[in-house]
């Protein structure tokens, strides 16, 4: 075990894995649950701009911590590559992105939605999370991918097939096991 900084410059205890695997996890719905603050469209997709009104500090601390977290602390600590995917807006210096590192959330890298970005998440994911696929220390690497939008789970899929490398797609269920795999 090597002692290393994770993203928020805590010291943590981690095994330093020569083939990690590149663990990719949603952050609402997936392994934070903050359904009281997400509003729908008529057409079933995000409001985005109730969900940045209801993205208040009061809001946040609301929000509770669901399995999965755990299960990405374990992939963290054994060495494998963590990043957190979420179609949020989380910019290093937001309430959102501290909520993270008190509640203990361990990963290398945190990729969020642009300010002012209207995509659509299953777009944006996929465009975000390419270079996985297209750079060589990244393309050797399984992926794993957990999210609770069936869209961006096939998004994602389509990126393994289209590279041909090995990607694993995998649907959380309500109390957090693991549901379909695409």
């Amino acid at each position: 075990m090597n002692l290393l900084k994770n993203e928020c410059g805590a010291n943590i205890e981690r095994f330093y894995n020569l083939s990690p695997t590149i663990y990719i996890y949603d952050g609402d719905g997936t392994i934070v649950d903050s359904s009281h603050r997400r509003l729908s469209n008529s057409d079933g997709s995000i409001n985005l701009e109730a969900w940045e009104e209801n993205s208040t500090p009061l809001m946040i601390e609301q929000d509770t911590i669901m399995p999965l977290a755990i299960q990405m602390n374990h992939h963290y600590n054994n060495g494998d590559m963590v990043i957190i995917c979420t179609a949020d807006v989380v910019p290093v210096d937001s309430y959102r992105y501290e909520w993270y590192i008190r509640n203990g959330f361990l990963f290398d890298k945190l990729i969020s939605r642009p300010v002012d970005c209207m995509t659509a998440d299953y777009e944006l994911k996929q465009q975000q999370l390419a270079y996985l696929y297209r750079l060589r220390p990244y393309a050797k690497c399984d992926k794993v991918f957990y999210d609770d939008n069936v869209n961006n789970l096939k998004a994602i899929a389509d990126l393994g097939k289209q590279y041909n490398q090995a990607t694993y797609c995998y649907e959380p269920y309500e109390n957090g096991a693991l549901y379909r795999a695409y």
